[in-house]
């Protein structure tokens, strides 16, 4: 037995083995990893010599260059799946927000819906009128909260329609009592307009002395009808004109 070669080829293996080890630690950043397994396995081979060492290198060799495209390819999975988890852990913050936005929206759409119906049983029972002084059409600093609301309710609350009528009491001739209760109608039209209301949901119109409470203080007034359908009424003018 020729126990020399042996113990040659032995030490011969591990050393390349160390060699290679340090190589593959120190390998560079452009250099393909099968080139890496090609080359150690090329050195192991051509140290044992023969059929024998060009079949153990191949084989040596190969299984390095796999090693390595596998350990690649598993970082670069991990990688892509690390940034995959990133971006749904903001997906989902983002649609917890949309969601809590939602519900937000929901909320005030309920009130406004429970406003709104509140607001619909009132205006049928909810008489508003401004009074006025004898032959005048001036209107009362004490009326300015009630005409505020009015105007903010119609801003706020699509279909309301407000129509102002005017009267007069019968002192004085017909006709000077229908051209001031029309004065008074627009009057207060315009003073709702003024206060932010759009101008198509006010009407207005003038009876004259024609609607008689039985009381002179309370004919001379302007009546705020409130409804949520257009109001329908020969000789109603729009507050726009």
């Amino acid at each position: 037995m020729n126990y020399p070669q042996t113990l040659t080829t032995a030490a011969a293996v591990a050393l390349v083995l160390g060699f290679t080890q340090n190589a593959l630690a120190s390998e560079s950043a452009d250099r393909l990893p099968q080139h890496t397994g090609v080359g150690a396995g090329a050195v192991i081979g051509a140290l044992l010599g023969g059929p024998v060492g060009l079949v153990a290198g191949a084989t040596f060799g190969n299984f390095i260059g796999v090693d390595r495209i596998k350990d690649n390819e598993l970082q670069t999975s991990e990688s892509a799946l690390t940034k995959t988890l990133g971006e749904l852990a903001v997906a989902n913050q983002t649609l917890a927000q949309q969601r809590d936005l939602v519900a937000e929206l929901k909320a005030e759409a309920g009130a406004k819906d429970a406003q709104v119906l509140a607001l619909r049983s009132l205006v049928t029972d909810m008489p508003v009128a401004v009074r006025f002084e004898s032959n005048s059409a001036a209107i009362a600093d004490t009326y300015t909260p009630t005409l505020d609301a009015l105007a903010k309710a119609g801003k706020a609350v699509d279909g309301l329609n407000v129509a102002v009528v005017g009267h007069a009491d019968p002192t004085g001739s017909d006709s000077t009592n229908q051209a001031l209760s029309e004065t008074r109608a627009a009057v207060v039209a315009s003073d709702l307009i003024a206060r932010g209301m759009n101008g198509e949901s006010v009407t207005w119109i003038g009876l004259g002395e024609t609607v008689p409470t039985g009381h002179a203080q309370h004919d001379r007034r302007a009546e705020l009808r409130l409804s949520f359908e257009v109001p329908v009424h020969e000789g109603l003018h729009s507050a726009q004109q």
